[in-house]
């Protein structure tokens, strides 16, 4: 399964498509910004999509977007460590739109 996140400073639009390109899942939670919130807030807004928790480990390819000037590399590296621990079979890209 593909995970695609679209994520702004306030929002963040998340689409699980299989492999066929069939959409699975799509919700829209908190924006995914490091610089306004922490670790434990990202892992929060993750364990709350309760269907995504069933089927974590069926996520092959995660890519997040986003639109924000301030996504430093080193936001990037702790959002990668923290989807890698969570999504540990999905190769994870994260670029900015």
């Amino acid at each position: 399964m593909i995970l695609i996140l679209e994520s702004e400073s306030v929002t963040c639009n998340w689409t699980l498509i299989d492999f066929n390109l069939e959409e699975f899942l799509k919700t829209r939670t908190e924006g995914l910004n490091l610089g306004k919130l922490d670790v434990f807030n990202v892992c929060d807004i993750l364990y709350s999509i309760k269907e995504l928790f069933k089927i974590k480990e069926e996520i092959k390819i995660l890519m997040l977007l986003y639109a924000e000037d301030n996504m430093c590399k080193k936001n990037q590296s702790n959002l990668r460590l923290i989807f890698r621990d969570y999504f540990p079979n999905a190769r994870i890209t994260i670029d900015k739109v």
